[in-house]
């Protein structure tokens, strides 16, 4: 994986909602893998997914699943990530904490949840970014490759929950 292009879908706080996780995928059907940010792993494991598509998770506040990281480091397409539902890095309240992670880990990129809002912090050469809120059909499409990354935030929409 690390010299071929590799598309992530990275979604957080799904609490509960499968549906919307299996409508993003059938949105983005060329994907390579899906990272669940926490809170709602669970729905990622019971969601109906294609089984070819690679299933990244880190266990959030919510989650009641175990065998899952609360921090994961991985390399997309040759570009190193550092992962976290973020409340673990006092997220809501500052970046300082994760960011430190990520720059010790060497990546120049990190992706949380926690917040419930779409966050995209860019500072000393580090990018923070938060899909924002899954159970409302928020979420990114990250696109890795020997020359770098983008990302582009994306939603759909969902009926009456």
């Amino acid at each position: 994986m690390d010299n071929r292009t590799y598309k992530l879908l990275v979604v957080s706080d799904t609490h509960g909602n499968i549906d919307a996780i299996e409508k993003m995928v059938a949105s983005e059907p060329d994907i390579h893998g899906i990272m669940h940010l926490g809170d709602g792993i669970s729905d990622l494991m019971t969601a109906e997914i294609p089984m070819h598509i690679e299933r990244h998770c880190v266990n959030g506040n919510c989650d009641a699943a175990r065998g899952h990281p609360r921090t994961l480091e991985s390399t997309f397409g040759g570009v190193g990530v550092v992962a976290a539902h973020g409340d673990s890095y006092n997220v809501k309240q500052t970046l300082t904490s994760l960011r430190s992670k990520v720059i010790r880990s060497e990546a120049p990129l990190g992706f949380f949840g926690h917040t419930h809002e779409r966050t995209h912090s860019d500072e000393n050469g580090v990018k923070l970014i938060n899909p924002g809120h899954g159970a409302r059909g928020e979420y990114l499409v990250a696109v890795f490759s020997e020359k770098g990354y983008a990302v582009e935030f994306k939603e759909i929409t969902l009926g009456e929950q």
